[in-house]
């Protein structure tokens, strides 16, 4: 029987996720006292690699590679490991509203303000772009910041560029593809059977005008997430 491993992509369902997975998922704390690799079982890893607080060094933006390295060089190979992509540029405007206050906070203390919606988002890019050129993992913004933008390509490649897990869902087909998933692993999917209706990607009209005005700019941030989303997903 097949074992599975989720790499969780931020702002891309992982709240839901972490729920339809049970009870095939442990859940650690987080956030007041995060466990680590050495301190628990190995039936905790996959959350705590999904915990962005826990410092995984060089390969801190690549856990997928993580994973297969320094895990299960073993066992890797065999598992189900596997994603869920959103579509980039409602993943970028959802990032842009969680980190927030993480941008007013720089931008404050930069001295600077903003005229509109449209300065302060991109500003909002322009701070992306300075933490991919950061060379420290917190960046100019902090680790949270440079988490949360973090490209989904980094963490589901390895260091030639080549996808390291197994299967790349689009967020759109959660149920399905958790399906195929529990099937394969010869797992109930009771829980998936009596869920509710859970988080969706949601489309936010009042930043239409952004993902036209910004679109180009996003899409030359995350080219490698586009290609995933429109070339990789697997069809459910």
């Amino acid at each position: 029987m097949k074992t599975f491993f989720w790499i969780h992509i931020k702002k891309s369902g992982g709240q839901s996720l972490r729920e339809l997975l049970q009870p095939y998922y442990a859940l650690t704390d987080r956030s007041r006292r995060p466990e680590c690799f050495t301190s628990t079982n190995s039936e905790c890893w996959n959350d705590i690699l999904n915990n962005y607080r826990i410092p995984l060094g060089t390969l801190q933006f690549k856990r997928g590679l993580f994973a297969a390295r320094h895990l299960y060089p073993d066992d890797w190979p065999q598992m189900l490991s596997f994603a869920f992509s959103r579509e980039p540029i409602s993943r970028c405007l959802s990032m842009y509203r969680f980190l927030l206050g993480d941008l007013t906070h720089v931008a404050t203390a930069r001295g600077i303000s903003f005229n509109s919606e449209e300065e302060r988002f991109g500003f909002f890019l322009q701070l992306i772009q300075g933490t991919f050129q950061s060379e420290t993992n917190s960046g100019p913004c902090g680790l949270r910041f440079s988490t949360h933008v973090n490209p989904m390509w980094n963490d589901v490649t390895d260091d030639s560029g080549k996808v390291c897990v197994t299967e790349i869902f689009r967020l759109e087909d959660m149920l399905p593809a958790l399906r195929s998933i529990y099937k394969e692993c010869g797992l109930s999917a009771e829980n998936l059977e009596n869920s509710v209706s859970r988080n969706q990607t949601k489309k936010e009209r009042v930043h239409d005008y952004l993902a036209v005005a910004f679109g180009p700019t996003i899409e030359k941030l995350y080219e490698g997430d586009f290609y995933l989303y429109h070339k990789l997903c697997a069809p459910v």
